[in-house]
């Protein structure tokens, strides 16, 4: 009789949006969307200190610490995930090379952590105002939290605060590769994501194109 179901679950200090169907025992036809909510205090208040000397508190997923409003209209629902201290667009971590080689290969890649997203949403990725291109979904860590935590392991005095937890498969991170043909300079690398109330969100980052250094 009640086919529009929505539960919330949390305290696992990540984010992640379940949706259960028939071969997870759920006997309606529409799946069961279960949406479990990050936290405020990230990922137990750890990490290096903000400007403020507030722990940045990345969870282990990549999501920033952050809080979601939930807006109901009769028997539908919109969720808004909130990164702490962002502004309300901020709703993706863009990861990439600052500097790619010109002409060649290379085995790095532009990775896209979407707080809110899931697997099936479409994200999509375009370089200098090119055609726009469908990103691939992996389960994977974020290589934006890889970067920070690192930081922990490579620096030669202790910093304030407390190294982060280990990193997790995150649930909502896309990859795309970049084309061989990038001229020489600066590119802008553009992020659009479509969420699963239909809405897109667009974030850039820029990449520059370098001839290799020759060796001395």
């Amino acid at each position: 009789d009640y086919p529009n179901t929505l539960s919330l679950s949390a305290h696992t200090h990540l984010q992640r949006n379940n949706f259960y169907g028939s071969e997870d025992g759920w006997r309606q036809q529409k799946p069961h969307h279960e949406y479990n909510a990050g936290t405020t205090s990230g990922d137990w208040y750890s990490g290096e200190l903000d400007e403020n000397g507030v722990p940045w508190s990345t969870m282990r997923d990549g999501t920033p610490k952050g809080y979601a409003f939930i807006r109901f209209t009769g028997n539908q629902y919109v969720i808004d995930y909130k990164a702490a201290g962002k502004p309300k667009e901020h709703q993706m971590e863009i990861y990439s090379p600052k500097v790619i080689p010109f002409g060649d290969r290379t085995s790095a890649g532009i990775f896209v952590n979407f707080f809110m997203g899931a697997k099936g949403d479409l994200v999509e990725y375009r370089i200098g105002g090119g055609d726009w291109k469908k990103m691939n979904y992996v389960e994977d860590v974020d290589p934006s939290y890889m970067a920070l935590l690192y930081r922990w392991d490579t620096t030669d005095n202790l910093m304030p605060g407390r190294r982060p937890s280990n990193a997790v498969e995150s649930t909502h991170l896309w990859r795309a590769g970049f084309p061989r043909d990038l001229k020489l300079g600066e590119h802008t690398i553009e992020i659009r994501a479509t969420d699963m109330f239909g809405r897109q969100f667009v974030q850039t980052k820029t990449v520059k194109v370098q001839k290799p250094a020759e060796a001395e």
